[in-house]
């Protein structure tokens, strides 16, 4: 099994797998469409998490993960659905890909579907209500948060949720391009 179970070409992944042959000694596979990024995580012989970034020129259809190790190897039973790449310039986030914590100096960062699109970009911070808490701007494809940008947003040492989101804006005024959300906890040290 392969959560999430679905994915879009272009886009970078955390994934779960459960399955057989999943120990330390393993290699894993998803074909020429999905490069695996960093080492695999075995949390036990029938579980791991993996990184992934599916490409952008990937077509859409079902793949299977193959693990090997040194006396065995599974394909499947379940499958990887990768959908088309988005027709319209996205921005893509990098990290942190998992919910964090978020404290003082955690890094961001993101790129463009359609590289050099955006003149700048706004790194956001939503409250879970949908309300914008933050929002900077700059040049560069990522972003360092403060302790003074945690102070400006009354953040305190209890976790608070809530989401990030970056755009890229074209011609000093036009949105050109807007990332998905993604969740995070906000605190200070």
């Amino acid at each position: 099994m392969i959560a999430p179970a679905t994915v879009q070409a272009g886009q970078r992944y955390t994934l779960k797998l459960q399955g057989k042959n999943l120990g330390s000694d393993a290699t894993i596979s998803f074909g020429k469409d999905i490069t695996i990024v960093g080492v695999p995580m075995f949390t036990s012989p029938t579980e791991a998490t993996v990184d992934v970034i599916v490409s952008l020129t990937a077509g859409p259809g079902v793949v299977a993960a193959l693990a090997t190790n040194g006396s065995a190897s599974n394909r499947g039973p379940g499958g990887l659905m990768i959908t088309s790449a988005p027709t319209s310039p996205i921005i893509i986030l990098d990290d942190p890909h998992d919910p964090v914590i978020a404290t003082e100096q955690t890094s961001f960062s993101w790129h463009e579907s359609q590289p050099g699109l955006a003149t700048l970009f706004l790194f956001q911070l939503i409250e879970e209500d949908g309300t914008l808490m933050f929002s900077a701007q700059t040049t560069k494809t990522s972003f360092a948060l403060t302790g003074a940008d945690l102070e400006v947003m009354s953040i305190g040492k209890v976790p608070k949720g809530a989401r990030w989101r970056v755009r890229g804006i074209a011609n000093k005024t036009e949105i050109a391009e807007e990332s998905e959300e993604r969740p995070l906890f906000l605190t200070r040290q």
